[in-house]
Parts: C-alpha cells; structure tokens; sequence
C-alpha cells in the first residue's frame, strides 16, 4: 500500500517538478548575464530583480514558464538595467 501511494504521489507530481526545474534552469540563464545600472547598490539590485522574477511568474502562472527569463529581462531593462557583454 505505502509503494503504491508513493507512486501515485510521484506520478502526479512529476509534471509539477519537471516544470521547476525548468523554470529553475532558466533563471539560472538570466542571472548569468551582468546587469549595470548608475548609482545602484546591491541592495536595489536585489529587491529589483527578485521583484522582476515574482512579477515574470505571476504572468505566466497556468503555462510552462518558458517566456519567464525574456519577461524577467524586459522588466530589468524597464527600471533602467542594461546588460553588460562578458
């Protein structure tokens, strides 16, 4: 009975979490890039871009995800961000 239940479990919850690690994978893409904007600290920079993601996942709550890293950037560069080539 206990395997069963946990199949059951994982099985409906494979979806959920192959969509995380997706989004998860994605985000990692867009941290990659150096972000530079005049007179900032580090904290405005963080409230900035953890504002960006919540803001990029409320619009895409229903979907796969996979617009988050492009809404995250538009937004970033909506507040005055520019990203800087490596």
């Amino acid at each position: 009975m206990i395997k069963t239940n946990f199949l059951v479990f994982f099985i409906n919850n494979i979806k959920k979490f192959a969509i995380y690690l997706i989004i998860f994978l994605l985000l990692g893409c867009v941290s990659k890039k150096i972000w530079t904007k005049p007179g900032l600290t580090q904290e405005e920079w963080e409230r900035d871009k953890a504002q960006c993601i919540y803001e990029a996942q409320k619009a895409t709550v229903g979907t796969y995800g996979f617009e988050i890293p492009m809404l995250v950037e538009s937004c970033l560069k909506a507040k005055g961000y520019t990203p800087v080539k490596q």
